[in-house]
């Protein structure tokens, strides 16, 4: 494990200094954090599939390389996509009512695997709004995904009153027209989706990542490019 971990950190580095110098990007500390700790999650769980990248992410080195742990078997009710449909799961958090939230979501392909991950913090909000603002979040990022055009898409959220506000917009509160309006002009662009009420236990990875983006200085936004 700590030899996973050494080699993704001089990767990473390499791969950020190298982008930095030709592509001008520029990267903080935290964001090359976040980096090294996907990719160590990347290369650990193709070497034992029972591992969940997201778990990596949390905590490296508490990881341990065994079958069947019961940090594995938590993601069992989530359920895959169909084949040519991608699966958004997303999740808001707030801190208060309202007070400091945030937002994340990861999205998936019919065999599992990570595409997309976010997490970042938003204004000053309740828990409903954050939950909307999560699935607006999805839309954004998966129109200007490289997969938009070869798939549809799947939203789901453990949110019935977000959910409820995507099918029926009539039903959104006025204080969150003006978020309503964006997501539906959102939605027009979207040539096939649906989104989706599913319970707690199938949404943890999206709740982890909306729960470490309250107070994030960066936003997280990690691209699957393999």
């Amino acid at each position: 494990m700590w030899k996973m971990i050494f080699g993704a950190t001089l990767w990473s580095i390499w791969l950020c200094r190298n982008e930095i110098i030709f592509q001008h990007k520029v990267f903080s500390l935290e964001q090359i954090v976040d980096v090294i700790k996907i990719r160590v999650g990347l290369w650990v769980n193709a070497y034992c599939s029972q591992v969940n990248v997201l778990d990596v992410f949390r905590e490296p080195t508490a990881v341990h390389l065994k079958k069947a742990s019961a940090s594995s078997r938590k993601f069992a009710l989530w359920t895959r996509p169909a084949d040519g449909v991608l699966k958004f799961n997303v999740d808001g958090a707030s801190r208060g009512k309202p007070g400091p939230s945030s937002i994340g979501g990861v999205l998936r392909d019919h065999m599992g695997k990570e595409l997309i991950l976010f997490s970042k913090a938003i204004r000053c909000a309740d828990s409903n709004e954050a939950e909307y603002l999560a699935i607006r979040e999805a839309f954004l990022t998966f129109l200007a995904s490289p997969w938009v055009h070869k798939y549809k898409l799947c939203v789901e959220s453990d949110s019935m009153n977000a959910v409820l506000w995507v099918v029926n917009p009539s039903k959104v509160p006025w204080r969150l027209r003006c978020i309503r309006n964006h997501l539906e002009n959102l939605k027009a662009k979207v040539a096939g989706f649906e989104v989706v009420h599913v319970g707690r236990e199938a949404n943890q990875v999206a709740d982890m990542l909306a729960k470490e983006g309250v107070g994030r200085n960066n936003d997280l936004l990690w691209v699957n490019e393999d």
